[in-house]
């Protein structure tokens, strides 16, 4: 069976269906007759699809959905080298914890004053701190939800 327009068809289990989106492009779709639509996996978007995401948010790669590749957001072989010599320097363990009388091995090495505050310290070896991840969480959240409000941590201030 193959429909000339575009259309939404109920066939029997295991029945293929194409749907011609133009002259060059023929789409398969296997569906079940017992399969009911859900909303489109983007936060926010209500559609209802058969598939993960709806037509707008499957098409190549939705800024939302990629982060980009480490070396990208500012993970290259420098900050390998800085994040070493912080862990080194904090003995491979978690200042936060160190501060509450815990010894707590370090696996995450994080910016004092957020980059997205401060880029230019990226590098800043005074601006790191080693810190196990469940330390990093929280001080991960409190910066963005600091973010959010407009408080500059380096500045003390609201914007």
């Amino acid at each position: 069976m193959r429909p000339t327009a575009l259309g939404r068809q109920f066939l029997p289990l295991g029945v293929v269906i194409s749907l011609t989106i133009d002259t060059t492009f023929v789409k398969e779709i296997r569906m079940s007759p017992l399969a009911s639509p859900t909303p489109c996996a983007m936060i926010g978007c209500s559609a209802l699809v058969f598939t993960r995401y709806c037509a707008a948010h499957s098409a190549g790669t939705d800024p939302a959905r990629y982060r980009g590749s480490s070396a990208s957001r500012g993970y290259d072989s420098d900050w390998l080298r800085v994040r070493e010599q912080a862990l080194k320097r904090d003995n491979y363990l978690c200042t936060h914890c160190l501060a509450a009388g815990f010894v707590t091995p370090a696996k995450d090495v994080d910016h004092r004053v957020p980059l997205n505050i401060s880029p230019e310290r990226r590098l800043d070896l005074d601006n790191l701190q080693s810190l196990c991840r469940p330390c990093h969480r929280v001080k991960t959240e409190k910066d963005k939800s600091l973010s959010r409000s407009g408080y500059m941590p380096d500045a003390g201030k609201h914007v």
